[in-house]
């Protein structure tokens, strides 16, 4: 779109020569500034963004001088338009290295502009302000999307068979500005071919940062070639990184390079070296030993010549050790040595021509620690020894001294934690009674168990408020050996802590999530086995501030509408607090509680209207509160006017209510003035001897003649009473007195029985001075004293 104007603007230039100066000036320096809203743009290099900016101070032509720049952060203006009463002037300023894009409407205040080709230095937030630059309409922030730094890949504990393998692939993000929120997400291959979550793979979390391996083998798994590839969400993608997977094993097959597992020398012989082997990955340690006494730190046994007197002949035994897990395995070698005397041919265990010998040394199957797992079957034990004749064998559990096996072999059969302890097996020779010979061997037998159940110091949801100071969560769990704690932040899934304990402080709102106590068994992955337990953190608080407040009027009905922020946790009270503009000071017009169904509208917002409200200019605004504390208020933007309605109309409309009121006034009046003159009845009382007689209930019958009360109490009378005078007409026996009132008409001689009250006539106050005029009840009747 091409912009081009026609306007004089010879005096309007002039007006407006110092608003340019000032623009210029304050556009070119350093402030302050903070934005109302803020749009995201992402770009790459070589690529021509749009910056899409608008303002709606155009069109409703607050100012008669307008003048919009779009600078960036520090102030380095890019673009400048002038607008004189609400039209655009035909002098646009904008610097080289971007252009209006067509969709832009200057006159409409769509001001889009779009940058040339991008280089590395145009990343960061452009600025729409308004007049001077004192108030920041829009905000934009460009990212120049980076490419992520190529991975490293680290794996946990060792690459034993068996074991489950956690490898972790992790990068950095390279797009500016940082504070871009763009997450990381990462995937593997194996070989070169994608991997995929099955029954052999499996992943942390659709970031995929984990690769966890199940029970690698040496046959599926070794020196298979792993990678990892990290790309940005809505980005780019790194390089590849990789990692060769070597798994472990052994001691396995451990043998000897003879053709047996016993030699027999005759005495004086050469000994011939002995080379023990084992399957092992990486390389075994291996070497021999004689009872508790090493005999060689290598694969080679060599005695060099034997004699049977030298101590020699006896067991040996090759013990195979693996260089990385805690895991042998031994083979014994029994070497015997023969002499010739006048009896014949002896072993080694025959001394000096006796018919007896041993025990010596006895040897167990198992190492002097050996360590199993609950619920494994665990192979018999034996306990063997050279003994002649045989030996008697006996097992004793050493923890509470009960022998439980008369065997040379000890069996548990299926093991658990309980089986845990020390045992021994004691061998006795009973060959003749003046020979009595016995040794021992024990070994520690440790079990491996856990974690089972974990438990928490918390229940499974803990409530707590904003600001307090919460005590450590404790994890809580049985292993041998001692497990190793790792609490997780579910939300976010990252580790937190590597203790036992959960430490928060003062906790804040934005510590409430799901945290997970994850307990792995330290033996770990020679024994695998893991359990957690998670509980979920409430953080109670203040309110947050209710959002999208609008209101409408019509015919003097206002009515607001707002979306409701996050409640604290606790339900929330939402107070309409409304202020004339010329008062200013607040009251509180309506509140409603979140749980009110009856104002929530099916898009979730809340809306309340007003009907009551007296003439006047208003400003209105919103509190939500709950029992921690009060949100701060949010005004809405516009003020609002309740109108006076039209009084001709307003008269019209209270005809009803004034001849209603005047009605009801009379028949009060009427019943008072029955009720009075009952109660004044019962005051009085007549006797048989004179009939319409009237007396006080104190005077009753004493020669009181009716006439003559009558003609004597009249209005100049002291005595006068008004009630009494009502009374006395009533009674009076002449009708003629009233025909004209029964007739329906005044008379000539009558036409004052009744008469408004007259204000300014004295006689209607000296005759009625019981009677007020200002007497809503008697106002517009008055009885007048015949």
């Amino acid at each position: 779109m091409v912009y081009g104007f026609s306007i004089n603007i010879g005096s309007v230039m002039e007006g407006l020569l110092l608003t340019y100066i000032l623009i210029f000036a304050f556009s070119s320096g350093g402030h302050c500034w903070e934005c109302p809203n803020n749009t995201r743009v992402f770009t790459d290099v070589g690529q021509r963004p749009v910056l899409p900016f608008t303002t709606e101070v155009l069109h409703t032509k607050v100012s008669e001088n307008d003048a919009f720049v779009v600078a960036t952060y520090n102030g380095i203006s890019l673009l400048k338009i002038y607008y004189v009463d609400g039209d655009m002037l035909v002098d646009i300023h904008y610097t080289s290295g971007l252009s209006i894009v067509s969709s832009a409407n200057l006159e409409n205040g769509l001001l889009d502009i779009e940058l040339d080709t991008v280089q590395t230095d145009v990343s960061g937030t452009y600025i729409l302000t308004h007049n001077f630059g004192f108030r920041v309409i829009q905000c934009v922030t460009l990212y120049l999307l980076g490419r992520p730094t190529t991975p490293t890949v680290t794996s946990s504990g060792n690459l034993y068979e068996g074991t489950s393998l956690n490898l972790y692939c992790r990068s950095t993000s390279t797009t500016t500005p940082s504070n871009h929120s763009l997450s990381m997400r990462y995937s593997w291959t194996r070989d070169g071919s994608r991997i995929t979550a099955d029954n052999k793979y499996s992943f942390d979390s659709n970031r995929q940062a984990t690769l966890t391996v199940s029970k690698i083998s040496r046959t599926e798994d070794n020196n298979r070639v792993m990678g990892c590839i990290a790309t940005e969400t809505d980005g780019k993608t790194s390089d590849a990184t990789f990692f060769r997977i070597n798994v472990q094993y052994g001691p396995e097959d451990i043998r000897f390079n003879t053709s047996g597992n016993s030699l027999t020398y005759k005495d004086g012989d050469a000994f011939t070296p002995v080379r023990c082997l084992a399957d092992c990955q990486p390389v075994c340690n291996i070497s021999w030993s004689r009872g508790d006494t090493l005999v060689s730190s290598t694969a080679v046994l060599n005695l060099d010549v034997l004699k049977w007197k030298d101590g020699k002949r006896d067991i040996y035994i090759c013990t195979a050790s693996h260089m990385v897990k805690d895991r042998t395995l031994q083979e014994k070698l029994k070497v015997s040595v023969i002499f010739w005397n006048s009896v014949g041919i002896y072993h080694t265990f025959l001394l000096n021509n006796v018919d007896h010998d041993g025990p010596d040394d006895v040897f167990l199957s198992v190492p002097n620690v050996h360590t199993v797992t609950e619920g494994e079957t665990v192979s018999r034990i034996y306990c063997s020894v050279d003994c002649w004749p045989a030996c008697v064998f006996t097992w004793i559990n050493v923890t509470n001294g009960e022998p439980i096996s008369n065997s040379e072999a000890l069996a548990f059969g299926t093991v658990s934690r309980y089986d845990a302890g020390i045992y021994k097996c004691l061998v006795r020779n009973f060959a003749a009674s003046q020979f009595s010979r016995e040794a021992r061997n024990q070994f520690s037998l440790r079990v491996q168990y856990g974690p089972d159940d974990v438990t928490l110091s918390v229940p499974n949801v803990h409530t707590v408020t904003e600001g307090d100071t919460v005590s450590r969560i404790y994890c809580s769990v049985d292993c041998w050996p001692a497990c190793v704690f790792t609490w997780i932040n579910v939300t976010n899934s990252e580790p937190i802590s590597n203790s036992e304990t959960l430490a928060f402080g003062t906790v804040s709102r934005y510590d409430a999530g799901i945290y997970k106590c994850l307990v792995r068994n330290s033996a770990a992955p020679k024994f695998s086995r893991e359990a957690d337990h998670q509980f979920s953190l409430r953080v109670q608080c203040k309110p947050s501030p209710p959002t999208d407040l609008t209101l409408t009027t019509l015919d003097n009905v206002v009515t607001f509408q707002w979306k409701r922020g996050f409640n604290g946790g606790l339900e929330q009270t939402f107070s309409l607090q409304t202020a004339i503009n010329s008062d200013g000071s607040w009251m509180n017009t309506t509140e409603i509680l979140e749980s009110e169904s009856k104002y929530i509208l099916e898009n979730g917002r809340f809306q309340v209207t007003l009907t009551n409200l007296d003439p006047e200019i208003y400003q209105a605004r919103l509190v939500a509160f709950n029992i921690l504390g009060a949100a701060e208020p949010v005004a809405f933007k516009e003020s609002f006017q309740i109108m006076e309605l039209n009084k001709e109309f307003s008269a019209d409309r209270s005809v009803g209510p004034v001849i209603g009121g005047t009605v009801g006034g009379i028949a009060v009046a009427l019943v008072v003035v029955i009720v009075l003159v009952v109660i004044i009845r019962r005051k009085y009382a007549c006797d048989c001897a004179c009939s319409f007689k009237l007396a006080k209930k104190e005077d009753l019958c004493e020669n009181t003649n009716v006439e003559k009360k009558i003609e004597t109490r009249g209005a100049d009378n002291p005595e006068y009473n008004a009630a009494q005078t009502y009374e006395e007409v009533s009674m009076r026996s002449e009708p003629a007195v009233y025909d004209d009132l029964r007739n329906g008409n005044n008379g000539p001689d009558n036409m004052h029985v009744y008469t408004s009250l007259d204000e300014s006539s004295s006689k209607s106050n000296v005759y009625y001075e019981n009677v007020k005029k200002d007497d809503p009840v008697y106002h517009n009747a008055m009885l007048k004293n015949p």
